[in-house]
């Protein structure tokens, strides 16, 4: 939810008041990179607060288009987003590692986003060898000052693993200067 408001807070700042859906598509189809993540973000917006999986197959592949278009220029959101839609086959066939791919593109710019899904990818070995300690060090990258990391890591923590809560909480710490 911080996410959506620090969003729709940026969006208001970055576009002028006149600025509409049709101008952010045609700076969005000149290129512009932020503009092409903002047309993919408005996508899911619009169903918005349904859930991503009740979306309508054909906004995902819309929106997963204006991802890649952000992503190959190297807009890190853009491209965690896209690696989640690789993740799930929003809008897109299921492949995990694709999925790595754009979470790695994300993380070496220092995404925590991307780090946590990196993470979740090397600790149940989704497109990648299973490797425990990578999930490690990409978590504790992950949790370093981001609260929302943190929560989703202690949750799948919890969730996934409850039969393993004290092996769980050793591999993912939770960073308390934040």
């Amino acid at each position: 939810m911080k996410k959506i408001f620090i969003f729709a807070l940026t969006l208001l700042l970055v576009l002028p008041a006149s600025a509409n859906v049709e101008e952010l598509v045609a700076a969005a189809e000149k290129g512009d990179v932020e503009a092409q993540f903002y047309v993919g973000f408005d996508i899911l917006e619009k169903g918005y607060p349904t859930v991503i999986m009740e979306i309508e197959y054909e906004s995902k592949v819309s929106a997963a288009n204006w991802f890649r278009r952000a992503a190959v220029q190297g807009h890190a959101e853009a491209q965690c987003y896209l690696g989640f839609f690789y993740y799930y086959g929003y809008g897109v066939e299921q492949d995990y590692s694709k999925a790595v791919y754009w979470f790695q593109k994300a993380t070496d710019q220092g995404h925590a986003g991307g780090q946590y899904h990196l993470a979740v990818c090397h600790q149940f070995g989704f497109g990648v060898e299973k490797n425990i300690q990578k999930a490690k060090q990409l978590s504790d990258l992950a949790t370093k000052g981001d609260a929302e990391a943190q929560y989703h890591i202690a949750f799948r923590s919890f969730h996934i693993e409850r039969n393993s809560i004290v092996e769980i909480s050793s591999i993912f710490t939770i960073n308390s200067d934040s």
